[in-house]
Order: structure tokens, then sequence, then C-alpha cells
């Protein structure tokens, strides 16, 4: 008798045991099916930018290695601390020393954008900073676009490029386009506070002439924190220059 008690309560603790383990997924199954083919609406949370939190202070080097490997989202004027009149400010002046070092001729304008951007390190999202990307175009021939990433900070340029469709002559082009590249390295590179007295040294760590009469060179900025840098300035057809970030 004690045995046969032995027995049923084992087969009921057992019986529970098993229950327990399938409820939970009949439910579910209920749950979907009753939910199966029918159609609903919630109210969606909004989801707010708040850029009031603490960020690491970025060094000159620090923006060019954020802005080199972030990811960007657009962002509002309030959002930043200057304004659109103050960031087309100054990309006039910006442009003027490029005006002055006889590399860049302002054109005929036909749209003019100016767009702040938030820049994050996906490695680091505390790790962010707010560039305004212009763009300037004059659509009518001969085509042109200057593009740049102006710092919301201190409103100096960090990224450029100027592109100019026209016809230009292949006679003399790799003297010519050597020496746009040469003063563009010096203007740009001043601006940022980044130039030193480099005397007669080579500013270079490669150079050379790529596809499409494309001639290019690799300065290196060396720092402490981020480590060696490169940074590609390029020149091609009758004058176009820009700058791009190597990884």
């Amino acid at each position: 008798m004690r045995k046969l008690k032995i027995a049923l309560i084992f087969l009921v603790t057992v019986a529970l045991l098993t229950v327990g383990a399938v409820l939970p997924r009949l439910v579910a199954m209920v749950t979907d099916r009753n939910h199966l083919n029918q159609s609903g609406t919630q109210q969606m949370q909004s989801i707010n930018l708040d850029l009031s939190g603490e960020r690491r202070a970025l060094s000159t080097v620090g923006k060019i290695d954020l802005l080199s490997r972030g990811q960007t989202i657009n962002i509002t004027e309030k959002e930043a601390s200057m304004t659109v009149a103050e960031v087309n400010a100054a990309v006039e002046a910006a442009m003027a020393e490029y005006v002055d070092a006889g590399i860049f001729e302002w054109f005929d304008i036909t749209a003019w954008n100016t767009q702040p951007k938030l820049c994050v390190d996906p490695d680091a999202p505390d790790n962010y900073g707010i560039f305004w990307m212009v763009t300037i175009l004059n659509e009518n021939e001969p085509y042109q676009c200057l593009m740049m990433d102006i710092d919301d900070e201190t409103g100096k340029v960090f990224s450029i490029r100027y592109d100019i469709y026209v016809a230009y002559s292949l006679e003399g082009i790799e003297e010519r386009n050597f020496g746009i590249r040469d003063t563009f390295v010096h203007v740009y590179l001043s601006q940022l506070g980044l130039w030193d007295d480099r005397g007669n040294v080579e500013p270079y760590v490669e150079y050379g002439e790529l596809d499409g009469e494309v001639f290019y060179g690799v300065f290196m900025l060396r720092d402490e924190e981020y480590g060696d840098i490169p940074i590609e300035f390029n020149v091609a057809g009758p004058g176009s220059f820009w700058v791009y970030f190597r990884e």
C-alpha cells in the first residue's frame, strides 16, 4: 500500500511539472492566435536628442579622427552652437585664404545649403561632435561644387572638396597640379594650426599620380593619443582639389 501511494505521488508530481513546463507555451500560442490577422495601432514613443550630457573634449587631431570614421545624422540649428549665418561667414573667410593663395576663385552660385550634423564615434557614444556640412553649387557651365565640413566649436574647415568641370590642357599639368597640391596642403593645415615650420623637409610620406591625372600627397599626422593619421591631399583636372581621410 505504501509503495502504491509513493507511485501515485510520483505520477502526480510528473504531471504537474509537465503542465508547468507546457502552460507558458500554450498561453503564448493562444495569445498569438488571437492576434493573428488582426490590425491595430499604438502611440509611438518620440525620441528626443539630448546633447546636454558630458562628452569628451576633442583636440584638433581628435576631431579629424572622429570625422574620418564617425557616423552622422542631421540635427537642427538650435542644437548647434553656431548659426547658419555664422557658418556661412566662416566659409567665406576660410575660402578667402584659398583665393589669396591663387588656387580658388568664387563662382556664380545657384544653390547654397548649410546643414548641421551630429558625428558620433560608433565605438564610443560619448565621443561625438557637431559639424556643419556646407554645399555650394554652380549648376550652370562650367559646373562647380564646393563641399566643406565646418567645426561647430571653432568655425574651422576640417574637410573640403572643390570640383570644377571644364576642359583643360594636359600640357604642364603635372607641374601645375603638384603646385596646387603643395599650396592646398599649406593652407588647409595652417588654418587648423597643424602646420609647423618644416623648412626644406619633404612634408609627404607618400606622393605620386593616380589614374585620371589625379596628383596626390599623403601627410601623416602623428599624435600620442590617436597615433598616426594619414591625410591624403588630391588635385585633379583644371584645379579640383579635396581631402581624403585614409583608414
